[in-house]
């Protein structure tokens, strides 16, 4: 039987957070993914639309630049994203670590604590079999022998 420590309670609430803190990694990753994803394909269009034929007509031309501006524009703004992205992915690492280690910290005391009162439940017991022992052997020592 595993004897129960006042820092079970603790033990829970710290892997509760551990738990959390892994999930919001997992999410500030995949965020992360999603953001160099989206700014892939954007570098892809703004390549396609930069290397498309232009028409010699000069309103056309201007649509395309404006068209390609935009794109521009969207791929810096992405990549604003990405970067930001990024920086809540090594935040939320940084959380998880923490946590991961507070929540092992407090899984060793707690083992520890348990190997102690594991110890401390044998020697107990010992000593009641000792005494147990020495009643036993004081009283055939002490009784009239029945020949």
């Amino acid at each position: 039987m595993i004897p129960k420590t006042r820092l079970d309670p603790v033990v829970r609430v710290r892997e509760y957070e551990e738990r959390r803190a892994k999930e919001a990694f997992a999410a500030a990753a995949a965020a992360t993914r999603d953001a160099l994803l989206k700014l892939e394909t954007l570098r892809r269009a703004a390549e396609r639309e930069r290397d498309a034929p232009t028409s010699p007509r000069i309103e056309e031309w201007a649509l395309r630049q404006a068209s390609y501006e935009r794109m521009l524009e969207s791929v810096r703004l992405s990549e604003a994203a990405h970067r930001e992205a990024e920086a809540r992915e090594v935040v939320a690492k940084a959380a998880f670590e923490t946590a991961h280690r507070e929540a092992e910290a407090v899984r060793r005391a707690v083992e520890v604590r348990r190997e102690a009162l594991i110890l401390e439940r044998e020697r107990a017991e010992r000593k009641e079999l000792d005494a147990l022992a020495q009643l036993q052997f004081i009283y055939h020592r002490e009784a009239p022998d029945d020949d």
